[in-house]
């Protein structure tokens, strides 16, 4: 059975690097006992929610968090495990799962708030949200399964950009004072145009980039998505998703009834990303 300082660093965002410590042997135990004891807590040395709050504090730098490993990210606007975005509905995994594929979705709600009520309503999960205003949440380890995309869980990331979908939302968003989104036409999937829809704001492209790159390059996973013969994003599912292929994706490529994010063109932004 793992410990119980490896159970908290995946639970409770932290890493044995955040006490100057390679791994989870005595010497971080007599770290985190003297950390205890510079901050008036029990000197246990174990680190429960109380002192990984306190030591993330302390750290420079953004981070996700990938098992035990505390990932740098190259973005100002992070947040792991915020109280009203907590995953409840979930199978925890302490054996340093590694993801072969990110998946990308929308909820059709207004906000990263509304998006995680219809998760939970739903009994459905993701293990990152990109606000309105590109500020990514955590919700929970990537190690653990979160229940995004059907039988394409056990395996992958899910990762989901709020936007509300429907035009007639745009008058709430100048109303909430982000602006207008940009207006997708012509998209199609599963060989079917979608109707004429809202778009993703710039800044949380951005955000997308960045968290592509962290996940990506912790996991070694290539920075590709499925293409047609034209060099355009595969149109409809994508049967390899299923066995081998590593890469990031869209939620229509894993499920034949989804058509998100139809018009976020990945070959594109996976092209500006090398640039």
């Amino acid at each position: 059975m793992p410990s119980y300082n490896i159970k908290s660093s995946y639970d409770n965002a932290w890493s044995p690097s955040f006490f100057g410590c390679s791994d989870f042997g005595d010497e971080l135990k007599d770290r985190i006992r003297q950390f205890q004891k510079d901050h008036g807590l029990t000197q246990d040395g174990l680190c429960g929610p109380k002192t990984a709050y306190l030591v993330r504090e302390r750290i420079d730098g953004n981070f996700i968090f990938c098992g035990s490993f505390a990932v740098p990210i190259k973005w100002d606007q992070v947040t792991a495990w915020p109280e009203q975005f907590k995953a409840s509905n979930f199978r925890r995994n302490y054996l340093g799962r590694r993801p072969r594929v990110l998946i990308t979705h929308w909820d059709a709600a207004l906000s990263s708030a509304s998006a995680w009520r219809i998760l939970e309503r739903r009994r459905l999960s993701a293990h990152f949200l990109i606000s309105n205003t590109g500020r990514i949440h955590q919700c929970h380890n990537t190690s653990h399964v979160l229940f995004h995309a059907g039988r394409s869980n056990g395996y992958s990331v899910g990762i989901e950009i709020s936007n509300a979908y429907y035009l007639r939302y745009q008058e709430r968003y100048r109303d909430m004072g982000l602006g207008d989104r940009p207006i997708m036409t012509g998209a199609t999937v599963h060989g079917r145009k979608m109707r004429d829809h809202t778009g993703f704001y710039p800044v949380q492209l951005e955000a997308y980039k960045a968290l592509i790159a962290a996940l990506c390059g912790h996991y070694d996973i290539p920075i590709q998505t499925p293409t047609d013969d034209q060099g355009n994003d595969f149109n409809t599912v994508y049967a390899p998703a299923f066995s081998d292929y590593e890469g990031i994706i869209h939620h229509y490529q894993v499920d034949a009834g989804k058509i998100d994010c139809g018009s976020l063109s990945l070959s594109k932004l996976i092209a500006d990303m090398r640039g």
